[in-house]
């Protein structure tokens, strides 16, 4: 259910060594490692490895650097890969043929350890690299604070049940009872990926959740007939999840309503995309990444409530930056709107 930790690699200087934390039991030295303050940690993509790092240690990292999103403030994109930033910064071409191997297998071949190593060496030149160029470019104190937000508990914390729900794709044009089905079996196919250590995907996949909650098997046959519920899950859960469907009951409300036309509708859209244009020119004229600074549905949302709230990219140094601009876009026809 969650990953594995097999290895971490650890880099200082020039050196660089892989600690094999699978024989050894040094949790307590990497969870130290981590809460202390007086040493930056430089990883490339943070949140995955420190919320694999979290739940190992229980420990709160600080003082962490991300080399890919500090490279979203300079022109690079905050999506660019590890090799990419070390053939731009290095002038280095790594070799990515064991991202796949097995990390949990021991003992490891030379070619896998010298792969983890890899992911260290070029770490501190990309940071050294990438704060000269946000210095340069007047952004050196946005990029700062963005790094202050990186292993905050909101962000290491497990998606929810709720979450995964309100999110799941099509659920407006779900019935009632239907959304119930989806809520009730989503939450129990979570528990069984966590009982069995197994990826949700391998319990039942999104698109087996929908069928499930349409067609409400009554009948291991017709559960077995539904694309993407594994023989397995037949086998080992049918009953337990057959009971489950039966028991829901039609709520007196549905969870989430299909969005009906309103008559602002069309100037909601228009001024969305006048924002999200106004912030891609923006951005791209100051290195940014668009990305980082809104979503359209963050954008959208805030729309639709006349630009009274609050909004992700209202706070902080993103508030700074586009903050009055994009306040300024809000039509008076919508000023009073509230969807």
């Amino acid at each position: 259910y969650y990953p594995h930790l097999g290895l971490v690699q650890l880099g200082w200087d020039h050196h660089a060594i892989a600690v094999d934390v699978v024989s050894l039991d040094c949790g307590e030295e990497v969870g130290a490692l981590l809460a202390d303050g007086a040493i930056q940690k430089l990883l490339h993509d943070a949140p995955q490895d420190l919320s694999i790092l979290h739940r190992l240690t229980g420990a709160l990292p600080i003082n962490v650097f991300d080399t890919q999103r500090a490279a979203g403030f300079v022109g690079y994109g905050m999506h660019a890969s590890l090799a990419s930033m070390a053939e731009s910064v290095c002038g280095v071409t790594m070799d990515k043929s064991e991202t796949r191997s097995d990390w949990l297998q021991r003992p490891l071949t030379d070619s896998q350890v010298t792969y983890a190593l890899e992911d260290v060496r070029y770490l501190e030149p990309i940071r050294s690299h990438v704060l000269s160029k946000a210095e340069r470019s007047g952004v050196i104190d946005w990029l700062w604070e963005e790094m202050a937000t990186i292993g905050t508990p909101d962000n290491l914390a497990e998606r929810s049940d709720d979450e995964r729900f309100y999110k799941f794709k099509g659920l407006s044009h779900l019935k009632p009872r239907a959304q119930a089905i989806v809520r009730e079996v989503l939450a129990w196919r979570t528990d069984r990926a966590r009982e069995l250590d197994l990826p949700i995907r391998n319990i039942l996949s999104d698109e087996a959740v929908r069928d499930i909650a349409i067609r409400t098997p009554t009948y291991l046959g017709a559960l077995a007939e539904i694309k993407g519920v594994p023989r397995s899950v037949v086998g080992r859960f049918g009953h337990e999840l057959i009971d489950l469907v039966d028991a829901v009951e039609t709520p007196a409300e549905p969870f989430v309503r299909r969005g009906r036309r309103h008559p602002q509708d069309d100037l909601v859209k228009d001024t969305t995309q006048h924002v999200r244009e106004y912030v891609r020119a923006v951005s791209e004229e100051r290195g940014i990444d668009p990305i980082m600074v809104c979503t359209r549905t963050d954008v959208e949302r805030w729309v639709r409530k006349g630009g009274k709230t609050s909004a992700p990219f209202l706070e902080g140094w993103r508030g700074t930056f586009i903050g009055d601009a994009v306040r300024a876009m809000i039509p008076s026809d919508l000023a009073d709107l509230d969807l």
